[in-house]
């Protein structure tokens, strides 16, 4: 909304893939931002977030972590 990404003061993106993960998953949504891409509906705000899920989970498998799960599942599943 504002263009800031808050994490907690102990969010460890240095050792964890995982958590770096989350932090391209946030770097997506600014890059929405950016864009103009605002989620200004609940369809918007879903396909925003399965974009971002995708981006994500990209990143997770070049990084050769491979989900268990697709991320954008329980996305997916809302209905507006």
């Amino acid at each position: 909304k504002d263009g800031i990404i808050y994490l907690l003061k102990d969010f460890d993106y240095y050792q964890s893939i995982y958590n770096k993960s989350i932090l391209v998953h946030e770097l997506t949504h600014h890059i929405q931002w950016l864009n103009g891409k605002l989620a200004m509906t609940c369809e918007e705000w879903v396909d925003n977030e399965i974009e971002a899920y995708n981006v994500q989970e990209k990143y997770l498998i070049f990084n050769k972590i491979y989900p268990d799960v697709k991320l954008d599942r329980f996305v997916k599943r809302i209905r507006c």
